[in-house]
């Protein structure tokens, strides 16, 4: 913790250092080389010494909220550092320092990015709560930035036809993974929303193959329809919450892997986009 206090310039918190025995404690800022668990609840990644892109990171978007909840602060940081180097290059060069305008939304109430506003609303103790409900600390916020920085590059996911294309031929191949044994339609459905049931790393594949299925394929997470009764997803929402889903697992390296996996091409044509705003 001190090693943190230091690199990142915040006053020290006397009282949570010494909530941390000696003899349990971990230096979390270790060598480029080293990984190690971070010693904060609800936190499953494993972490890298910061580097000096993440300490700008923290200062500029995170360190003033460090006391409403030091853990989240912290978590955010980490994850941070974990991202893909032009990713955070993007972040950086993007985001405005007050890009979150509610941090404490209702719990009942669903996070989001407001383009009329260019601003978030969230609820951080539910992002970090329980592993970010099971989807890892931070998944939210990641993913409402994502959303952000689509439209902070004029709304590029729906502008960008190869990416819809890719989105669809990906999801085509991966619907030939799944009925390998000419099974009924109905069946190839149920086999498919089988196998999107870990929200640790399929929760983004989860939500763009139900707007690609038109919802026929459910795995661990969907979205409902809008508030009206009409259909959430339509050729613009499926590639924007794909871009947004895409966004948040360059800081995450199991949904990075999961998401190369299902979404080969459009990931790629995703990364190839983020390299021409650099």
């Amino acid at each position: 913790m001190r090693d943190f206090i230091h690199q990142t310039g915040q006053d020290r918190d006397y009282f949570r250092e010494q909530n941390y025995p000696k003899r349990n404690a971990q230096n979390i800022l270790t060598s480029p080389s080293d990984s190690v668990k971070l010693n904060i609840p609800n936190v499953d990644f494993s972490i890298k010494k910061l580097g000096k892109e993440s300490i700008t990171f923290y200062k500029r978007y995170i360190m003033q909220y460090r006391e409403k909840s030091r853990g989240y602060t912290k978590a955010l940081t980490y994850r941070f550092n974990n991202g893909t180097e032009n990713t955070k290059k993007i972040f950086l060069k993007y985001v405005p320092k007050d890009s979150i305008e509610n941090s404490m939304l209702n719990a009942k109430e669903t996070p989001h990015f407001n383009p009329n506003t260019g601003k978030i609303k969230m609820y951080f103790v539910v992002d970090f709560g329980n592993k970010g409900g099971g989807k890892g600390a931070g998944s939210v916020y990641f993913h409402e930035h994502g959303h952000l920085i689509d439209h902070a590059l004029g709304d590029i996911s729906i502008k960008n036809p190869k990416f819809n294309q890719s989105l669809r031929i990906d999801y085509i191949n991966f619907r030939k993974q799944i009925n390998t044994e000419n099974i009924s339609i109905s069946e190839m459905y149920r086999n498919a929303s089988k196998q999107l049931q870990n929200i640790r790393t399929d929760n983004g594949v989860s939500n763009i193959i139900h707007g690609l299925s038109n919802k026929m394929i459910k795995g661990c997470t969907w979205h409902d329809n809008k508030k009206d009764g009409s259909n959430y997803w339509d050729k613009k929402t499926i590639c924007q919450e794909a871009f947004a889903h895409m966004f948040e697992a360059q800081f995450d390296e199991l949904k990075y892997e999961r998401m190369k996996s299902v979404f080969p091409n459009a990931f790629q044509e995703f990364e190839s986009i983020l390299k021409d705003y650099i």
